[in-house]
């Protein structure tokens, strides 16, 4: 997949629209942005699985100048902060986004990963590990294959318009804080966190949420 260059007013006119006044404890006190020196007032928090070469983690998007800033956690612990936590009864909703998965060879492959994702939530092995933060088993929606192809290239910011339109419209259903969202793209599609951190060039996958 090619890296996003330069920037596009259009293509990434979804990253004004996020809200970015959470703070966390590596974050708390940082008022300018490391990378251009202005003032902040708050970042976009997205948990990143990242190529090799680039480090995963929670990276920080700084608003309103949309820079990645690079912070360390300042201890291993983590804070909670208040916000709903999953228990039992939680639900996994696969998406499936693009004619790409009807085909017979790839509506097999979406089959083997809904297979995969429900054999994982069925191992107790797995969810009693899980009891330490008070979750228990979950389970898993059929999947849900939207008909219509996504941009080639799209923003984190778009692909949470477009959730929050299907939900809307009830197209899927809405899992409110009870559980999250997998969403699969086609080959060819280049998904960007900013107008230089793009997939498959700089990350493999990641997680944020909706509203912020």
């Amino acid at each position: 997949m090619s890296r996003v260059q330069g920037k596009d007013p259009d293509l990434f006119s979804g990253f004004s629209n996020t809200s970015l006044k959470d703070r966390c404890e590596s974050c708390s006190n940082i008022e300018t942005c490391n990378l251009c020196g202005h003032s902040i007032s708050g970042f976009e928090h997205i948990g990143v699985r990242a190529n090799a070469g680039h480090e995963s983690g929670i990276w920080h998007y700084a608003n309103p100048c949309r820079h990645l800033n690079q912070l360390r956690a300042r201890s291993a612990s983590v804070k909670y902060g208040g916000g709903p936590l999953w228990k039992n009864g939680y639900t996994w909703q696969n998406i499936y986004w693009g004619p790409h998965f009807s085909s017979p060879e790839n509506a097999a492959w979406a089959k083997s990963i809904e297979k995969a994702v429900a054999d994982i939530e069925s191992d107790k092995t797995y969810s009693v590990g899980l009891s330490q933060y008070n979750v228990g088993i979950g389970k898993l929606n059929p999947l849900v294959a939207i008909k219509t192809a996504p941009a080639t290239k799209i923003t984190d910011g778009q692909i949470r318009q477009a959730l929050a339109s299907w939900i809307s419209s009830g197209t899927i259903p809405n899992l409110g804080t009870k559980g999250a969202y997998n969403i699969f793209l086609p080959p060819g599609v280049t998904v960007s966190l900013s107008p230089v951190e793009a997939s498959c060039a700089i990350f493999c996958d990641y997680h944020n949420t909706v509203n912020g």
